[in-house]
């Protein structure tokens, strides 16, 4: 079902404060008429009041075809005070940009503890139905449990029979090990040498803050801060920080801005990003 106008959700709120009324609401707006039905900042907010002009808007995906808007009002006796707050034009404070793409992330066998098997891995028995194999040689079990051909799937902790090895048994074909993927507990054996769908989320907004304050753009997080912020690096989560661009603009109101450009990436499927590997980067 498509939405041609926005609907209110949860009632609107008044905060009273010594600068004056600020008033909140939500909307929801299919992504069809996301761009057509979000309010621009000095837009007048009518559903608050007569003199009401939008301060703030905040954009929230919420489920296919469906976004949240929160916008936030105050009160503006004339034009020359909105100016002021630099809200006329193409206003800065308090726009926020999001959105949501799709990418895929291939899950190589080291992120298994694996590797493919080569010749050397794939040495033959000598004739006559022995269980030996030639001097110096390897024979590695595939992760299967079955001897391995080239190019097979084998466990890095695989035992292999060798050529002082009469046993056949003392071969072993280990098991996965995750400890160089950069996810917490395990990952579904199926998805080695897959690249699986997950979600990118864009955003966009200004700063006063200086550009050498905030260049650091790095870890993970369970959820995002108020500015699309998930650079925390104490503990593990879904969304992991990607790129970051910044950028020094000057305002319609003639103050200096750093325009923020960030991009996160999703945990694809059950998995959480590990903050603890290897600092959070992940590239041995």
């Amino acid at each position: 079902m498509n939405r041609k106008t926005p609907e209110m959700i949860g009632g609107r709120s008044e905060i009273r404060t010594e600068s004056g009324v600020r008033h909140n609401a939500k909307f929801l707006i299919s992504s069809e008429d996301l761009e057509k039905e979000t309010p621009a900042l000095g837009s007048r907010a009518r559903w608050a009041s007569a003199d009401a002009r939008v301060t703030r808007v905040t954009r929230q995906y919420l489920a296919e075809g469906f976004w949240s808007v929160a916008v936030e009002a105050e009160d503006f006796e004339n034009d020359l005070d909105l100016n002021l707050r630099g809200l006329s034009g193409d206003g800065l404070p308090g726009v926020l940009e999001e959105s949501f793409d799709v990418t895929s992330i291939l899950f190589p066998p080291e992120w298994f503890g694996c590797r493919r098997a080569t010749v050397a891995d794939c040495a033959s028995f000598l004739g006559n139905g022995s269980n030996r194999i030639g001097e110096g040689l390897f024979k590695y079990l595939n992760i299967h449990g079955e001897w391995a051909q080239p190019g097979n799937v084998i466990a890095e902790n695989a035992v292999p029979l060798s050529d002082s090895t009469t046993q056949i048994g003392s071969a072993k074909a280990g098991s996965f090990v995750f400890d160089r993927s950069p996810f917490t507990g395990t990952i579904p054996g199926e998805w080695m040498f897959q690249s699986i769908q997950t979600r990118i989320y864009h955003c966009v907004f200004y700063t006063r803050k200086k550009i050498n304050t905030i260049d650091g753009f790095t870890g993970v997080s369970g959820k995002f801060g108020n500015r699309c912020d998930p650079g925390r690096t104490d503990e593990s989560g879904k969304w992991k920080a990607r790129y970051q661009k910044l950028q020094r603009v000057t305002g319609p109101d003639s103050r200096i801005y750093t325009r923020v450009e960030r991009e996160m990436i999703e945990a694809p499927g059950d998995l959480v990003w590990d903050h603890a590997k290897n600092g959070g980067y992940w590239i041995w």
